[in-house]
């Protein structure tokens, strides 16, 4: 559904963030200088998973891979992270490769450009591309993931290389919500709702839903297919997808459907 299809509150310019408080600020920065109201309701955050065995088997064995791949910039810095708490070095022969130009940029400041980069939107076009460009049978691959992220990826790359998986990150449920803010929602007083993840919908939804009966359909902004996926059918919503699943594809969007 295009921006030009949702019907906005009368004079009401503004966006309620439901992402983690560093995703929402990135996005509160880039609406700067417009004429835009921004609220920050976060509905999860990320957390370092302590250093399992089964980490630091991995990250102790490092040059037993030929190649590192991250889904994610909280990948990164939670695998650095446990890297510095283990005192090893990365090796400066090991690939890497990672999708979306966020992760990459994240990746550069600890490492050094990706080896590989890929900007598709979805874990299908990510994995496309490793299995034609990249990886061969003989790869033994470090898949580097949060706790939540499905195994879709390495179901497929499992097809062709040896790949192991580890959660270096968790994603938290925020167990408390702006009562005022959730008032706002309720009364249909407020332009767009941002959702980055299904994770954050479903636990904003249950906030939303204690004791109250739905009275307006939720207008949403979601980063991309998968979030808008988990979101379609729960409950009654106009929903935009962001054509680029980071904080410019959200800012193009709520532009346009402001503007």
């Amino acid at each position: 559904m295009s921006a030009k299809q949702l019907n906005s509150v009368p004079g009401e310019k503004s966006v309620i963030s439901t992402q983690p408080f560093e995703q929402a600020e990135k996005l509160k920065k880039a609406l700067e200088g417009s004429d835009i109201s921004f609220f920050n309701l976060p509905m999860i955050r990320t957390e370092a998973l302590p250093l399992s065995g089964e980490i630091t088997d991995a990250i102790q064995n490092l040059r037993l891979f030929s190649l590192v791949i991250f889904t994610s910039k909280n990948g990164v810095i939670n695998f650095w992270e446990a890297l510095e708490q283990l005192k090893i070095t990365f090796p400066a022969t090991l690939k890497t490769a990672v999708i979306g130009n966020g992760t990459a940029k994240t990746l550069e400041k600890y490492h050094g450009n990706p080896g590989f980069v890929n900007e598709g939107k979805t874990s299908t076009d990510f994995a496309a591309y490793l299995k034609s460009e990249v990886i061969s049978k003989s790869d033994k691959i470090l898949l580097v993931q949060g706790n939540l992220a499905p195994d879709f990826l390495f179901n497929e790359l499992s097809e062709i290389a040896a790949v192991k998986r580890i959660d270096v990150y968790q994603t938290v449920a925020e167990e408390t919500c702006d009562d005022n803010i959730l008032k706002e929602i309720r009364d249909n007083r407020y332009g767009l709702l941002i959702f980055s993840s299904p994770s954050g919908f479903s636990n904003f939804y249950k906030f939303y839903k204690r004791g109250e009966e739905e009275k307006f359909p939720l207008r949403i902004l979601s980063i991309g297919n998968t979030t808008t996926e988990a979101i379609s059918g729960i409950c009654k919503t106009e929903i935009i997808t962001a054509e680029r699943p980071d904080t410019q594809g959200l800012k193009n969007e709520i532009l346009r459907y402001f503007h």
